[in-house]
């Protein structure tokens, strides 16, 4: 080997300080080390360990990724370790990145495409007996479920995602599980009320009462992005349960903290519930504040379409006020954004096609047929084929 190229043993040390640091430095601090480290990392290395480690370099990209709204380049990074590992005996790498993957495209709206890395990810894992990482792709799988309009599946499976998770996992794991299920419980609830289903919205939030105590109880051991996640999601369930003074207190607390760390995908939601408190509280001044809040720190047209609901309530707030021609320019600006959404999940399909090949190779050792009967029934039951 040339003796200026790094040792095995030092990229990984290099590696495993930027897992160690993900809890806590910013995510762009950690970008731009991940970029150094896989900058070193020998291209022509072909050993086991040498992927093995590459790929675990490009999964950490992909999480930092997630947590600076960047889903279509986290789905990227990760379409980069299915082609990595063609031909090698890295099962539990392959299952990790497609559980990513599903995560990702759920956020830029590609949900079938999610929801084939979801299950496929589940399949592979039971395969190899990766219990641990098939409880992440089902509940992956759950919120597939609830994003292509099968409610009653995704609630099921997410609780079967938490029964395993309490069998082989440790407090922390269990933890991140109770965060999933209780942001879970908002995509349900939010669904059902979309549909007018008022006590349906209700039932979502009651059925996890027990999970927001139990998860209370476990976060006091927990620091850094996942206390912080499960404070936003659990204020969040407070906020919909009506609870507006409690959920008030924990989202400003959820808002100092991913502010200094610059976790943006928390941030901006913390901004906007906080808007929706205000609003609920007969306060409108508050609820403009925050929800210009929401709209200044816009970062990525990846994200969860927040801009245009702020811009929504801030209709609402100025038709109140009695401001209807700044309502106007509001409700005008929430139209451009969703002809600018509509452009931008044609044009993030189009980007994601190129790791379409990625994704095929790695349906090959699952159970394809199953995967395509489930998102076709969902297709007729909705009686559309999105």
């Amino acid at each position: 080997m040339n003796l200026g190229s790094p040792s095995l043993e030092a990229m990984r040390e290099r590696v495993n300080h930027a897992r160690l640091s993900l809890a806590s430095a910013g995510a762009s601090e950690n970008l731009y080390r991940l970029a150094r480290t896989l900058a070193l990392l020998p291209e022509h290395q072909h050993s086991v360990d040498w992927i093995d480690l590459r790929a675990d370099a490009l999964g950490l990209r992909s999480e930092c990724l997630f947590r600076i709204e960047q889903y279509a380049s986290a789905a990227e990074a990760d379409a980069q370790i299915l082609a990595l590992l063609t031909g090698q005996p890295l099962a539990e790498r392959r299952v990790q990145a497609l559980s990513r993957m599903a995560f990702a495209c759920m956020q830029v709206a590609q949900h079938e495409t999610a929801f084939r890395c979801a299950m496929a990810a589940f399949q592979l894992a039971m395969q190899h007996n990766f219990k641990g990482h098939a409880v992440v792709a089902l509940e992956r799988t759950a919120m597939c479920y609830s994003l292509l309009g099968d409610l009653t599946s995704s609630e099921r499976i997410m609780t079967e995602a938490l029964e395993l998770a309490r069998q082989v996992g440790d407090d922390a794991f269990v933890r991140s599980r109770l965060s999933n299920f209780m942001f879970l419980s908002w995509m349900i609830h939010d669904n059902a009320i979309e549909r007018q289903d008022w006590l349906g919205a209700k039932n979502a939030l009651e059925r996890v009462s027990d999970i927001a105590r139990e998860g209370n109880q476990l976060i006091e051991s927990a620091t850094g992005f996942e206390a912080c996640l499960w404070r936003s999601n659990h204020a969040g369930w407070l906020r919909r349960s009506k609870e507006y003074d409690r959920a008030r207190c924990e989202f400003e607390a959820v808002y100092a903290t991913a502010s200094q760390q610059g976790w943006v995908s928390i941030t901006r939601h913390a901004s906007l519930e906080l808007a929706y408190i205000a609003h609920a509280n007969q306060h409108p001044a508050d609820a403009l504040v925050f929800a210009r809040r929401t709209l200044r720190d816009e970062s990525d047209p990846d994200g969860y379409g927040l801009n245009e609901r702020a811009h929504a309530l801030m209709v609402l707030v100025l038709h109140g006020l009695g401001r209807p021609d700044q309502a106007a320019r509001h409700a005008l600006a929430g139209d451009h954004l969703r002809h600018q959404k509509q452009q931008q999940r044609l044009a993030v399909a189009e980007r994601l096609l190129a790791i379409q090949p990625s994704i095929d190779a790695a349906l090959h050792d699952c159970d394809k047929l199953r995967i395509e009967a489930e998102i076709e029934r969902m297709r007729e039951t909705r009686g559309d084929a999105f």
